[in-house]
């Protein structure tokens, strides 16, 4: 509804408050005139179930009009107070230039409680853009601004459930359009029931405009809202901005029984917003190009594509493919704008491989991507031959094919750019592309609807998504990747609950899992996920004992148990037990398998664990022997395989480890190896600063790249002062390098704190803030004349 006097709604419910006026207002008590605090009631702007809005002046301590909503009496239960309540803090909590802001509170003579709102002055942002003429890129300019505004009141738990026309107003702010959105009275109704028209509840309280309404609540409660509901309404709102229709015909949704919009708004597909613009009659046309400041022609071709999908993936029916989120959807917009590849994309691999290709002309790349144009135009061909011949055993083998070379592209494709550093957004693409195929195949064949095996590497595709934000620190996304991962193995295993593929790809998800749970402080139920994931692949290896992919994923699933064990330092004899379980069987398959890289990966890792527990047991000379080891293999391993950016990783980590080691034996009367330690040191600051150059988005090489230079600095503000054969001047400029690398790690961590384990990254600016008074200290006692010899009393 409009908060502002001057605006008087047309005749289009669309455009009207969510809930009719009730002419007799009389009877709630409040009248013009009547002042509520210290505002006196001008008119009334708009009702609703729950209260009313009122246009009101204040006189005093400063002089301005305002909007008052007020609850009605008779609403004055103790849930709909408790609701209004919660509106009034929700709205209370957003702070953004395009939402309605609350001013005052309070409570009237009668007890009612009302919450006082600026005052917006302007008109629905349709007719604002066809009253002001502006083009298609100046309305997706202010498009971008509301879904900014939605998105404000999503990181507040606000769902509006109500974007429209009428709730998005539009005026003029520093010579540019300026939208404000409103009405937020029916975001907190999540548990009503529809009926029909502008919809009520059973208290008559607006939950939703047919128009503009998904889905999922157009299925009256099916499913929960979520925020995906506001993409839906925001993807409406777009499409009528773009082409002056909704995506439905009016006159038809306003003729039909309620039964019938619900079917409508579930099942039917609207017209790509790049043709419907042209189905009305020539005058109408004229009116809709004219008021966009262009003609037909134009028109339809800045629709067509980026603009098109877009709106399309809004649209979608299932929530689960459209934008997460309003920010999401505000970035692709963006990217329209900037002339750039948008997410959503078109149905089919030619965009985005096109644009890929332009930007990544690598060798690796142009295979890869030739791989997936192959697996496309074959499994096009198959599914066309299955289609026309009709015979279900010829059928069921063309499909098996098509899927099996999907899936290559999810596992193979995947595999290989796993070991190219930088790669994560060809990853992304290419399994993104396996899994529109995959998922393709199970929803158009009756006969694979239910094959373990497809949904199976439907799985696989969307772990492999998973596990890209996942190294990108992103964990939120990354988990909702491997639950849809989840939803797809269930189905696999309650046809199957022995099919072996499904059991494996359980047994590797549990896994990825189990790291989330870990970063996210949940250690009991990372343990417990783990332990079900190493009695799977238990289960695998007594079936079949030749098959080295069920020991490699056993492996993986001890080393994550084993991890937290080592980190915390106080379990060896646990950490020395889980590592000698799986050592005979990272022997085995390497024995098998000589040239398996990523096993001997695994088994530095391991060496490296067993090292650190025998040293925690008082065996120093066990596990000085393992770590050096350690670090041999992954230097080798590293030379074989220098893309492999996991790999890289690793080798960091053991040459700090191995270095520390030295550190200890220094410390217990072993030798100072001063020059060895700077040198592994800065090797590996090279090699963090590469894979951060490389992958700038992956926050755990941000934090690896920090790491290194707090060792640095520790080195520097530490041991030498233990080198005698440095000046003073040398020894000032190594205290002066210290602190500079402190600063850098501190920068470091700091631009991706929110990505970072809270209490690890607490614990790292605590060391830091150490080492720097360290130096600072050194600085002050070597700048004293009588400080020649460094005091180490400290």
């Amino acid at each position: 509804m409009s908060l502002d006097d001057s605006f008087i709604p047309e005749e289009d419910t669309l455009n009207s408050p969510t809930v009719p006026l009730d002419e007799g207002h009389a009877a709630t008590g409040l009248n013009v005139g009547d002042e509520v605090g210290p505002y006196r009631l001008k008119s009334l702007l708009g009702e609703g179930g729950m209260g009313m809005v009122w246009l009101a002046e204040q006189e005093a301590p400063v002089k301005r009009r305002v909007a008052l909503k007020v609850i009605k009496p008779g609403m004055d239960s103790r849930v709909v107070l408790a609701r209004f309540e919660a509106e009034r803090q929700a709205l209370a909590l957003m702070n953004h230039p395009s939402i309605a802001k609350v001013l005052d509170a309070g409570t009237t003579l009668r007890g009612l409680p009302y919450f006082v709102m600026e005052l917006v002055k302007g008109i629905p942002i349709t007719r604002f853009c066809d009253r002001e003429q502006l083009d298609v890129k100046t309305r997706v300019q202010v498009a971008i601004k509301v879904c900014e505004a939605i998105q404000h009141a999503h990181s507040k738990g606000i769902i509006h459930r109500d974007i429209k026309p009428g709730n998005v107003l539009v005026t003029w702010r520093d010579n540019k359009p300026h939208p404000v959105v409103i009405d937020f009275g029916v975001a907190k109704a999540l548990d009503q029931r529809l009926t029909e028209k502008t919809v009520y509840t059973e208290q008559g309280r607006a939950i939703g405009t047919p128009d503009y309404m998904s889905p999922e609540q157009a299925d009256l409660g099916a499913l929960d809202i979520d925020t995906r509901t506001d993409v839906y309404s925001l993807g409406v709102l777009l499409y009528q901005l773009l082409t002056g229709y909704l995506p439905f015909d009016r006159n038809r949704m306003r003729e039909a029984a309620f039964h019938e919009v619900q079917r409508i708004i579930r099942e039917e597909l609207p017209p790509r917003p790049s043709t419907r613009f042209q189905t009305g009659s020539s005058e109408r046309m004229v009116a809709i190009t004219d008021s966009r400041s262009t003609h037909a022609g134009l028109l339809a071709r800045t629709l067509r594509g980026d603009l098109d999908w877009i709106v399309m993936r809004c649209l979608e029916k299932s929530r689960g493919r459209r934008y997460e989120t309003a920010n999401g959807l505000a970035l692709d917009l963006q990217r329209y704008l900037d002339h750039e590849p948008v997410l959503a994309g078109p149905p089919t691999l030619r965009y985005r491989t096109g644009r890929f290709v332009r930007r990544h002309r690598g060798p690796v790349f142009a295979a890869s991507l030739f791989i997936v144009l192959l697996i496309a135009s074959t499994v096009i061909s198959l599914v066309l031959l299955a289609k026309v011949d009709d015979q279900w055993k010829r059928a069921e083998d063309a499909l098996t094919t098509a899927q099996g070379l999907a899936a290559n592209t999810v596992t193979r494709v995947n595999g290989a750019l796993a070991q190219v550093t930088g790669a994560d957004e060809a990853r992304m693409l290419l399994i993104t592309e396996g899994l529109q195929m995959l998922e393709h195949i199970n929803d158009s064949s009756d006969i694979n609807r239910l094959n373990p095996t497809l949904a199976s590497d439907i799985a696989v595709g969307y772990k492999g998504i998973g596990d890209v934000l996942a190294q990108r620190g992103e964990r939120r996304k990354a988990r909702a990747r491997y639950l849809q991962a989840q939803a797809y193995l269930d189905q696999a295993m309650e046809q199957d609950r022995d099919h072996g593929p499904s059991m494996r790809e359980q047994a590797a998800l549990l896994g990825a899992l189990a790291s989330l749970d870990r970063k996210d402080g949940e250690d009991e139920q990372a343990s417990r996920r783990l332990d079900e994931a190493i009695a799977i692949s238990l289960d695998l290896i007594q079936r079949d004992p030749t098959d080295l992919q069920y020991r490699r994923d056993l492996i993986d699933s001890l080393g994550l148990q084993i991890y937290p064990l080592v980190g915390s330092g106080d379990q060896p004899q646990i950490v020395l037990d889980l590592v000698s379980q799986a050592l005979p069987h990272c022997e085995l398959v390497i024995e098998q398998d000589p040239n398996d890289n990523d096993e001997r990966d695994r088994l530095a890792t391991l060496l490296q664990y067993r090292g650190m527990a025998r040293i925690a047991l008082d065996d120093v000379e066990g596990g000085s022997s393992d770590m050096t080891r350690c670090m041999e293999l992954m230097e080798e391993v590293h030379e074989a395989l220098p893309g492999d950016a996991d790999i890289a990783s690793n080798l960091i980590a053991a040459r700090m480890q191995c270095r520390d080691m030295e550190m200890y034996l220094y410390s217990q009367g072993g030798d100072l190896k001063l020059d060895r330690w700077r040198m592994l040191t800065l090797a590996n600051r090279k090699l963090a600063d590469e894979l951060t150059q490389a992958e700038p988005e992956n926050a755990e090489y941000v934090q690896t790249a920090a790491m290194t230079r707090i060792n640095l600095a520790s080195l520097n503000a530490d041991f030498t002062m233990m080198d005698e054969t440095l000046d003073v001047s040398e020894r000032m400029a190594a205290a002066s390098d210290a602190i500079r690398f402190c600063e850098q790690a501190s920068a470091m961590l700091e631009s991706r704190r929110d990505d970072l384990d809270p209490d690890f990254c607490a614990m790292l600016f605590d060391v830091l803030g150490q080492i720097q008074a360290r130096s600072q200290s050194m600085q002050q006692r070597l700048q004293s004349p009588a400080s020649t010899v460094p005091d180490q009393s400290d």
